[in-house]
């Protein structure tokens, strides 16, 4: 075709050949053009839905001041979470660029950091998620892949890509990132970037495929269901989305509709019980602890209430007490600094720690021996200012297993990762990185043997399914090397990161493991490389190196078997229970499992001072209207040690053998106990007792 009859597409031109290929336009309209009946202007404005899209969510709308505001201001004053701004910005890059709402401009990521449009904290996930247009580098051929074909690949997460791929389609369809437009989903199908199976997935939308938030109304839609509670701009024809003003709910009832429960933490030394909080604060128990039991107690959210007169609060609620903090006001009484709502704001610092600071929540101490069931205030000393701890971190120094395999709590029997799959103690997206995990740091690992296999030889063994085995040849290949196709020569996956042979989110997890594993692993190198000396040879980079340190930032990627809740590889790894003899780590797992429902925290041993019998509700006196948990039993402490607070140890001890003083009756025992205690009251204290002695792990 001409040369002048060049069409505009996302990041190229497009000829009229390719638009007649992808049916966008007909023969007629082909003929026309070429005998120029018609004009490239007319035929852009007919296909601009294929060309440009339509608009995606480009900001939005503050009804009470009539404001309009780019995406990442409205999160900067507390108008939307962090999260949700995350999640509208990384639509826009899957969808084309970057939208400035005030100017009307479309940009790149990196356009978009330069002009701060948006912060530089999202440039890296940003460009990821800029990938949907311009395509993925397959790390086998090095070929340009879309957004589908990643999927399939096992190169981002189903979840991850469900939402862009959607946002494309809400957007004028799916994006072709070799000739850089959208496709009519019939020619999408015949070229391989979506299939029936994906199809059905997004016009029939469950709520796990929810993956976007309405800040007004807070429920999870689909991107096509938050679009369509957008309005449109009149003067720029972008989707805005429409921020309403919130009132604030008062209660007339004095009591809550539900239930509350209160942890209690007693210090075996002097008897004293505290909160949870202070328990954390002095150090008593370490953060995985601490959010365990705090989510127990309440379930914190932030809300952003606008007043007639358009001032901006942003607050927040546990929204089973009803309490609630104004953050603003708690850093004018001191309560917290400007650096703790800057850590909570950039996602180091959770909502659940950032709460207990805003509450002031430290309690005073009263007698062990005092009457648990009664209702007799004590003195509580005033809450000071309260600064987050500090998170002491030292690099891993000795070589240590990834998560070998999985305990099955139901019958104290480890099984393999693949196995927990088949059992469906854990869902297929957490197996298959737990299997990417044991592949990148040096083998699909046997829980029985402890041995450690090759993919394809694990494939044989049974320890992989056949499906499982393209999916995970990407992380052995970091643990082999990749070869470059010209020099021969093998890489490192920090090497292969840097040059992006490897796809950010995947290279990222395995230098993790790695690291938390003992150090990167070379190809050309024995033993494990610590971050210091790869940093000097130039296999990795500073800024990455910082990344992996900073292991509060690791990403949530796994659903935890137990509590069914988003956590990082190092959140497994803390979890998990060391094997005696074998060291292999397990990860435990129940089919029975609920939030809250099982937790080592809270089961009576055998040689428990409860005194629980299999009628009683952990030894609790009838009509009592709490539940006595005592772990200081001597059956349970045998075989479990309290986490480890070392920065490069994990876990707790298991001993698998027949001198294992907690019997699958009392077990069973301590589980129903636990499930019928908590249907016996409308509130609940759960006391802990903290062992003063703790293991060292391995």
């Amino acid at each position: 075709a001409d040369r002048r009859l060049l069409f505009k597409g996302l990041r190229k031109q497009i000829t009229l050949d390719e638009l007649l290929r992808s049916q966008i336009i007909d023969q007629k309209t082909y003929n026309d053009l070429i005998e120029g009946l018609i004009s490239v202007e007319e035929v852009s404005k007919e296909v601009k839905k294929y060309l440009e899209g339509t608009s995606c969510i480009a900001g939005v709308y503050v009804e009470s001041s009539k404001d309009r505001l780019s995406i990442y201001q409205a999160m900067k004053k507390n108008m939307i979470r962090p999260g949700t701004a995350f999640e509208l910005l990384e639509a826009q890059a899957a969808t084309g660029y970057i939208i400035d709402p005030i100017k009307n401009l479309k940009l790149n990521v990196g356009e978009a950091v330069k002009m701060g449009v948006v912060g530089s904290e999202f440039k890296d996930k940003l460009i990821s998620a800029e990938r949907a247009v311009t395509g993925y580098r397959e790390p086998y051929s090095g070929k340009n892949i879309s957004l589908f074909q990643a999927m399939k690949k096992g190169l981002i997460l189903k979840d991850h890509g469900i939402r862009l791929l959607e946002a494309q389609i809400a957007t004028g369809g799916i994006i072709d990132p070799e000739e850089s437009h959208r496709l009519p989903v019939e020619m999408a199908y015949t070229r391989g970037l979506f299939d029936e199976e994906m199809n059905g997935i997004l016009t029939d939308p469950s709520d796990d495929t929810k993956g976007f938030f309405d800040p007004n109304t807070e429920e999870n839609l689909t991107y096509l269901q938050l679009m369509e509670r957008c309005m449109i701009d009149p003067e720029t024809g972008l989707a805005l989305l429409l921020l309403k003003e919130k009132k604030r709910e008062r209660k007339t009832s004095s009591k809550s509709s539900v239930r509350k429960r209160r942890v209690v933490i007693v210090d075996p030394e002097t008897g004293k019980e505290m909160s949870v909080y202070e328990a954390y604060r002095k150090g008593l128990i370490d953060q995985q602890t601490y959010m365990e039991l705090a989510e127990q107690e309440c379930e914190w959210e932030e809300i952003t209430i606008s007043s007639s007169d358009g001032v901006v609060k942003s607050m927040i609620i546990d929204r089973r007490s009803g309490r609630q903090y104004d953050i603003d006001d708690a850093i004018t009484k001191g309560l917290i600094d400007q650096s703790a709502l800057d850590q909570y704001r950039a996602g180091t610092l959770s909502i659940t720690e950032f709460a207990d600071m805003l509450s002031g929540n430290i309690t005073g101490t009263r007698s062990r021996s005092s009457s648990f069931g009664s209702t007799s205030s004590y003195s509580s000393s005033p809450a000071p200012s309260i600064k987050p701890p500090a998170t002491i971190w030292n690099d891993p120094t000795e070589e240590t297993v990834p998560v070998a395999g999985i305990l099955d709590t139901d019958t104290l029997e480890k099984v393999s990762v693949t196995e927990a799959m088949h059992r469906n103690l854990v869902d297929n997206i957490t197996g298959q990185r737990l299997l990417e995990a044991q592949a990148c740091a040096g083998g699909i690992i046997d829980p029985n043997t402890g041995e450690k296999f090759s993919v394809s030889d694990a494939m044989n063994m049974g320890l992989v399914d056949k499906i499982m085995v393209d999916r995970i040849n990407l992380a052995q290949k970091a643990f082999n090397g990749f070869e470059d196709p010209r020099t021969k020569k093998k890489m490192s996956a920090a090497q292969a990161l840097k040059k992006g042979w490897l796809y950010y989110e995947a290279g990222q997890r395995f230098l993790e493991v790695q690291y938390l594993t003992g150090g990167l692993i070379e190809p050309e190198v024995t033993g494990r490389v610590p971050l210091d000396v790869a940093v000097n040879k130039g296999t990795l980079d500073a800024r990455t190196a910082q990344k992996l340190r900073d292991v509060s930032g690791y990403s949530k990627y796994l659903t935890c078997p137990k509590t069914k809740l988003k956590i990082s590889y190092k959140d497994a790894m803390d979890r998990s229970m060391i094997e005696e003899g074998s060291g292999l780590r397990l990860l435990e797992a129940s089919s029975q499992s609920s939030k809250g429902l099982y937790s080592p925290y809270s089961v009576s041993g055998s040689g428990s001072a409860s005194g629980s019998r299999p009628d009683s509700r952990t030894g609790s006196r009838s009509g009592s209207r709490r539940g006595s948990f005592d772990a200081t039993g001597s059956g349970f402490s045998t075989n479990f040690s309290s986490s480890s607070f070392s920065s490069t140890s994990y876990g707790r001890r298991y001993n698998a053998g027949l001198q294992s003083g907690l019997s699958m009756d009392e077990l069973a025992q301590a589980l129903t106990s636990l499930a019928m205690g908590r249907n016996c009251s409308s509130e609940e204290r759960i006391f802990t007792t903290i062992q003063p002695n703790y293991s060292p792990v391995a």
